[in-house]
């Protein structure tokens, strides 16, 4: 009997597929706050757009390299942008869907809510004063299951930059997007 149950863990154990890919398209909110020594700025706005592509490396953690836009207004403006790479850990879910492959039979296993928390580190370049900053940043949100491999996300990130001569600069950005288990 021991013999026939461990003979049917390694069988789900190797016919189990991760889905390891994922995409992600993301927009919203925006807020700077800077320090320089000449003074301090803020701005803020709704055209933030966030790409990513991220990896899944084990079931509840996922690499993550993305590029992120943020326009002074949907029209136009002061630009700043820059590339993102990061960790994703979801504490209560997979992070993607799984299948179950087996001769027979075949299942999908993906849980209706995906919450996530998360560290990246950030790089923006500023059009306007031709200056890079870089830092690290945290960020925490859900993915909501909402068809076959499409995922409705909300995610809430918290930056801090620092650029050339003791510059500093603090992001919060709040996005809305759809990811895409690929």
């Amino acid at each position: 009997m021991p013999l026939k149950r461990l003979s049917l863990l390694i069988i789900l154990f190797y016919s189990t597929n991760v889905l390891a890919h994922k995409l992600n398209v993301s927009g919203g909110y925006y807020s700077y706050s800077a320090k320089t020594s000449s003074g301090s700025s803020s701005i803020s706005g709704p055209s933030s757009w966030s790409f990513r592509y991220s990896h899944n490396v084990i079931p509840k953690f996922e690499l993550s390299v993305g590029y992120t836009l943020n326009t002074e207004s949907i029209s136009g403006g002061d630009i700043s942008y820059g590339a993102d790479v990061g960790a994703l850990y979801y504490p209560l879910s997979e992070a993607q869907t799984q299948e179950f492959k087996g001769a027979r039979v075949f299942a999908q296993s993906l849980s209706q809510w995906r919450p996530k928390v998360g560290m990246f580190f950030h790089q923006r370049q500023f059009q306007s004063v031709k200056t890079n900053y870089a830092g690290f940043g945290f960020i925490g949100g859900t993915e909501w299951h909402w068809r076959d491999n499409f995922f409705l996300e909300g995610n809430v990130r918290m930056i801090s930059l620092s650029g050339p001569n003791k510059s500093e600069a603090d992001v919060t950005e709040i996005l809305l997007g759809l990811s895409i288990d690929l």
